[in-house]
C-alpha cells in the first residue's frame, strides 16, 4: 500500500520533501492501514508530528486578486467559500470527492468561460512564482481595467492560522499517479497546476498570511517589467517576444541592473519597503529565473548581481541608521 501525500502543507518545499520520508516509515508501520476518508489521512500526519520542531525556511506564496470594488486596492476579501478542513469535514468527505472538488477549482476559469456563470469554490490558489503571477496580475488587469492586486502571503504564517489550510497541488497530482486515478482531474487543468506549481488556501483566516498588497497600477512600471511582459497573453508569448527583440536593447551596465532589480524589489515590498531581508528576499526571486528572464542583458554572472544588489540594500540600511539621532 502506498500512502498519497495529501495532508495540509507544514512548511516550506524542503521541509515538505521530508514528511514524504517521513510518510514511507509510517507506511512500514502502518501496512494496514487504508486511507479511504480524508481522516485516515490526518491519522496518518498526526503521526509526523516529530517534525514540527523542525524550522522552516520563509517560503512567500503569491496571487493576482480582483479587487473587491473600484478604488479599493489594498484590501483583501476573499471569494471563496469559508469551509474548514476540520474533523467533520474529513470524516463527511471521501478523497475522491475532495479531489473532485479540487479539479472544478481548477479549472474553474474554463468552466466559467463555457457556462457563462461564475462559479464559488472553497479553495484560492497562490504561487511561488513570482514572474508568473506577476504576469498574470499584469493580463488580469488588462481585462479588468487596472482593479488587481499583487498579493503576497507568508507560507509559514498561513500553516500557522488554526483554521486556515494548505495543500500544494503537486502532492496531490503525485497521489492521482501513484494510486491511477488521474482521471479524476482533467489532464489541461493538472497542467495548469504544474506550471505555476499551485499552492491552494482552505477555510478562514486567509488575511492573516498576507504580507503585502500592492496594485498592478504602482508595479506595472517598475524597471524590470517591460512592454512585451506587459503585453503577451502568456509568459511563452513573452519570451518569443522577448527574445525577437533583445537585438534592439543594449546591454545595461552592472550597477544599473542592481539597480532596476532593487528599486522593483522595494516598490513589492510596498510599506515593508525598509525590512532589509523581506526585500532581499524578493531580490532572490526575482533572479531566480535570471536576467534574461525580463530582458536585461549584463555581461555579470547572476550570483554577482545578487552581491551588488545585497550590497546596495546593506548601504542604504547603513545610511539610515547614521541619520537617526542617539
Amino acid at each position: 500500500m502506498v500512502l498519497p501525500s495529501i495532508y495540509p502543507f507544514p512548511g516550506s518545499p524542503d521541509l515538505g520533501r521530508r514528511v514524504q520520508d517521513r510518510l514511507k516509515k509510517v507506511n512500514e508501520q502502518f501496512p494496514a492501514l487504508a486511507p479511504t476518508t480524508l481522516e485516515d489521512f490526518r491519522r496518518v500526519a498526526d503521526e509526523l508530528s516529530t517534525i514540527s520542531d523542525v524550522p522552516p525556511e520563509r517560503t512567500l506564496l503569491f496571487r493576482a486578486h480582483n479587487q473587491p470594488a473600484a478604488d479599493q486596492s489594498g484590501v483583501y476579501i476573499s471569494a471563496a467559500r469559508k469551509i474548514l478542513f476540520n474533523d467533520e469535514y474529513r470524516q463527511k468527505r471521501s478523497v475522491q470527492e475532495f479531489i473532485k472538488s479540487l479539479g472544478r477549482h481548477l479549472g474553474k476559469k474554463d468552466i466559467e468561460d463555457q457556462t457563462g456563470k461564475r462559479i464559488k469554490t472553497q479553495f484560492t490558489s497562490t504561487s511561488p512564482r513570482l514572474e508568473w503571477t506577476l504576469h498574470l496580475t499584469g493580463q488580469k488587469s488588462n481585462k479588468l481595467q487596472d482593479q488587481v492586486d499583487f498579493v503576497i502571503f507568508d507560507l509559514q504564517a498561513l500553516c500557522q492560522t488554526p483554521e486556515t489550510t494548505v495543500f500544494h497541488v503537486a502532492d496531490v497530482l503525485q497521489f492521482l499517479e501513484t494510486s491511477g486515478q488521474t482521471y479524476l482531474i482533467p489532464p489541461n487543468y493538472q497542467q495548469w497546476a504544474r506550471n505555476c506549481d499551485e499552492y491552494i488556501i482552505m477555510g478562514s483566516g486567509i488575511e492573516k498570511g498576507i504580507v503585502q498588497i500592492t496594485p498592478w497600477s504602482e508595479l506595472q512600471c517598475t524597471p524590470i517589467i517591460n512592454d512585451s511582459f506587459r503585453c503577451a497573453y502568456t509568459l511563452f508569448w513573452y519570451t518569443r517576444f522577448r527574445d525577437e527583440r533583445m537585438d534592439e536593447r543594449s546591454q545595461i551596465e552592472y550597477g544599473q541592473a542592481c539597480e532596476m532589480v532593487v528599486s522593483t524589489a522595494r516598490k513589492m515590498a510596498g510599506q515593508k519597503a525598509k525590512d532589509m531581508e523581506f526585500v532581499q528576499h524578493l531580490v532572490r526571486l526575482i533572479l531566480e529565473p535570471r536576467l534574461w528572464f525580463w530582458g536585461i542583458q549584463v555581461s555579470e554572472d547572476e550570483a554577482k548581481i545578487l552581491r551588488g544588489c545585497e550590497d546596495l540594500l546593506r548601504d542604504e540600511l547603513v545610511a539610515r541608521m547614521s541619520q537617526l539621532s542617539v
